[in-house]
């Protein structure tokens, strides 16, 4: 895992509830975590990464997943405001960071419905 940040920011922003269970699942995985680092290329099978010293280290890779920071994003929701359609802006795109109360206006919209 390839973080811009401290590991101390690992979860930033999620319940304390998710991270109880998800930051010791990963490293009960053997995830390895790079802090205040960043993906410089991948492909063929290895991903480059420049590590906190500054040192470009080639991993093995078979897919990488872009977890970047969320942030508001109501375009969407926006553009197809006046199309005649009950609109609901849940998760990141309305509140970035929190599962669980992306989980929960997620739920209710569908409700709503």
């Amino acid at each position: 895992m390839v973080a811009e940040d401290d590991e101390v920011n690992l979860g930033k922003g999620q319940s304390d509830k998710i991270k109880m269970f998800t930051v010791p699942a990963l490293y009960a995985r053997d995830v390895r975590v790079f802090p205040n680092a960043l993906v410089k290329s991948g492909g063929e099978g290895t991903v480059v990464v420049c590590n906190e010293a500054g040192v470009d280290v080639e991993l093995p890779c078979d897919c990488i997943v872009n977890a970047a920071d969320m942030v508001v994003n109501l375009e969407l929701r926006d553009a197809l405001a006046n199309e005649g359609f009950d609109l609901y802006a849940v998760g990141d795109c309305a509140d970035p960071w929190d599962i669980q109360s992306a989980i929960t206006a997620a739920n209710l919209a569908a409700r709503h419905c």
